[in-house]
């Protein structure tokens, strides 16, 4: 969940849950004014609540993340949050450089051959390697 803080002088509700949709970041919401309880259950219907009173953070924000071989890729932190959130889809080579997602292809590789080798019983890595 990510809290956004917006101007209705410059964005109106309606206009941040349509960007929202366009992007493809607003697969739930909750609101906090009344006023935008109609224009979000307009938008997405069950997937519309009212916020909770007080949002609990995860204990590691980039759990995800740190499960994956992508754990040792270096990343800004913006870059770390959008991987993060979008590994489920495997739509995160969308927000790494050409040389991180080759890099990431690369750990990617050398992780699956580490697992081959062990469900084989084998050393986890080569001899001399």
């Amino acid at each position: 969940m990510v809290e956004v803080w917006f101007d209705p002088k410059r964005l109106s509700f309606a206009e941040l849950l349509e960007h929202g949709r366009i992007k493809d970041c607003a697969r739930r919401v909750w609101w906090r004014h009344e006023s935008h309880a109609e224009l979000a259950k307009k938008a997405l219907g069950e997937l519309a609540a009212p916020a909770p009173d007080k949002l609990r953070l995860d204990k590691e924000q980039k759990y995800y993340l740190l499960q994956t071989p992508l754990a040792a890729l270096p990343l800004s932190e913006a870059q770390a949050c959008r991987v993060n959130a979008s590994l489920q889809d495997e739509g995160f080579f969308a927000y790494l450089s050409p040389r991180q997602a080759k890099a990431a292809a690369t750990l990617f590789v050398i992780e699956s051959k580490r697992r081959a080798r062990e469900q084989a019983g084998l050393p986890a890595t080569e001899p001399g390697g």
